[in-house]
């Protein structure tokens, strides 16, 4: 062992409080390679550069690179964040689809869905609704799950008027309507279209957190969702 090595091993087996200056810079003398081998402690240290009142170029510049690393570091942390609840997202849909399809009838397949989208995306309220005319009577799905109002119809589609996903707060009204006496309790919701052939309804998902469903949020997952569940409720409807 190098006598550069045994103080290197002396210093690590020594108490922060008893190292002296005499003994750190001993250090440094017998192992003038220690900064090279250690760029990231090098990186942390704050060694100024003053000339008089003035900040040296070296010094700023190192300020600089710290500042990006910093920033580097909490925009990977974030993509990272990202990247797991993805992940959690598409475990979750891949789940439901799973049980969704083993349904054997639409009855089935709407209880599975409510249980499912209550749990696994942690929601207190879950409505499902399917609209029927004259023409399109649902008769092999039971009336709980199904409207046959044309004005509740006509408002729902006013609430959705395309095949997107539709976040934040609704008005009372429409609450009360897709809600009932649950409305008062949901203060940001998702509505979800279910539009595939004849089949036409949507889905409501309450939270009594505001912020849970906001306008600005992404909803490539909700809409994929509402595809899956449309094309499992299609297989049950003549």
């Amino acid at each position: 062992m190098t006598q550069a090595e045994q103080s290197a091993t002396s210093l690590a087996s020594t108490q922060p409080s008893s190292l002296t200056d005499e003994e750190v810079i001993q250090f440094l003398i017998e192992d003038p390679d220690f900064f090279q081998r250690n760029p990231d402690f090098l990186q942390s240290l704050h060694i100024p550069h003053e000339k008089g009142t003035a900040i040296s170029l070296v010094e700023k510049q190192i300020n600089l690179l710290r500042e990006k690393n910093t920033a580097l570091e909490k925009q990977l942390a974030t993509l990272i964040e990202v990247a797991k609840d993805n992940n959690e997202t598409l475990q979750q849909i891949h789940r439901l689809t799973v049980d969704v399809l083993a349904a054997e009838d639409a009855q089935a397949t709407l209880r599975q869905l409510t249980d499912e989208l209550a749990k696994n995306f942690s929601v207190e309220h879950v409505v499902i609704r399917l609209f029927a005319d004259s023409n399109h009577p649902l008769q092999d799905i039971d009336s709980a799950w199904v409207l046959t109002s044309q004005s509740a119809r006509q408002t729902l589609d006013e609430f959705t008027p395309t095949s997107e996903p539709l976040c934040g707060r609704l008005q009372p009204g429409q609450l009360k309507r897709l809600f009932g006496e649950n409305a008062d309790a949901v203060n940001s919701s998702v509505l979800i279209p279910l539009r595939k052939g004849i089949l036409h309804g949507v889905i409501a998902l309450g939270s009594a957190s505001e912020h849970r469903f906001n306008p600005t949020m992404d909803t490539l997952y909700m809409k994929q969702l509402g595809d899956l569940v449309a094309a499992a409720l299609l297989r049950f409807i003549k």
